[in-house]
């Protein structure tokens, strides 16, 4: 279904890329949702971070059945937002759509996408980085606030966080801006929040919002968010990035000092010296310092990096 700006030439309208470690035993969740879609115009990209099941075997199998492009790409262990960056940097697709090796979606997801882009004057196209959908549990069930109005055009990028942020989203993405925006890599580390890279394009651009549930959320107990503080800790340069950048979003006073004492929190964890902080700050950093402490009681008192 091309139109006149996303020709079949110039590759499909949508990359699905799904990152995977270890997850051959739910990756037919995703196969099958392709499989069922009623718009065809996309590709699907699975970047493989070192799996050692059969998850190569299930993808060349997969390959000779599918009526779309299926791309392998398999890389070492690094982590999903390093499995991302490689995806973002493969995509041939104008938009760019992360669809998680557990989840499945409605067959008319990827349609609907579409429709909600072309929906958008071309005149306007260029503000618009991402349209956001909703999610719904496996009984069908939406999950969350609805928005105001069945489409929601927001630019503020506080009031995007928070849209973002009030339950399981799933949206796409502008291939390009995204290639302006990798995942920061910090090495040992395997783990970094993905709201960084969704914060930078927030501040720049605008997203669409549509009030209609597509993708079926189903998390699972081996799942990245589980014990999500030891990961955090583990990789703490990357999440006191985060927070450092949020903290000059423009956000509401209180919120603002929320990320900074996870920024001095998380600084500490990542062994910063105090010299680069701010003294008018210090309160906020002692506020950190006590997070710091009982991140460290909870994680059997003497957790280290």
């Amino acid at each position: 279904m091309p139109d006149n700006l996303h020709s079949a030439s110039k590759g499909p309208f949508l990359t699905v890329f799904t990152p995977t470690y270890n997850r051959a035993h739910t990756l037919h969740l995703v196969f099958n949702s392709l499989l069922q879609q009623s718009f065809k115009n996309f590709e699907w990209l699975i970047v493989d971070d070192g799996s050692a099941d059969n998850t190569s075997e299930l993808v060349e199998q997969w390959i000779t059945q599918a009526d779309f492009s299926i791309r392998y790409i398999r890389k070492e262990n690094g982590g999903k937002h390093t499995a991302m960056n490689k995806g973002i940097s493969s995509a041939k697709g104008q938009w760019f759509l992360v669809f998680d090796s557990d989840d499945s979606c409605v067959p008319d997801a990827f349609s609907i996408f579409y429709e909600a882009y072309k929906a958008i004057p071309e005149s306007e196209e260029a503000l618009f980085s991402t349209i956001t959908a909703r999610c719904m549990d496996e009984n069908g069930k939406a999950v969350g606030p609805e928005y105001s109005a069945d489409i929601e055009d927001v630019s503020d990028a506080w009031q995007q966080l928070v849209l973002r942020s009030s339950a399981e989203r799933w949206g796409i993405n502008r291939t390009s801006y995204l290639q302006q925006h990798l995942f920061p890599e910090f090495p040992g580390e395997k783990f970094i929040p993905e709201s960084i890279v969704w914060n930078r394009l927030s501040t720049k651009y605008k997203t669409r919002f549509i009030n209609r549930p597509l993708r079926v959320f189903q998390p699972l107990p081996d799942g990245l968010s589980a014990s999500m503080l030891k990961i955090r800790v583990a990789s703490p340069n990357g999440t006191r990035l985060m927070y450092e950048e949020q903290a000059h979003m423009g956000l509401p006073f209180m919120q603002k000092v929320k990320s900074l004492i996870n920024y001095y929190r998380f600084s500490f964890h990542a062994g910063k010296s105090t010299a680069e902080w701010n003294p008018i700050r210090w309160p906020l950093l002692i506020i950190g310092g006590v997070f710091y402490l009982k991140d460290r009681r909870v994680l059997n008192g003497g957790y280290r990096n």
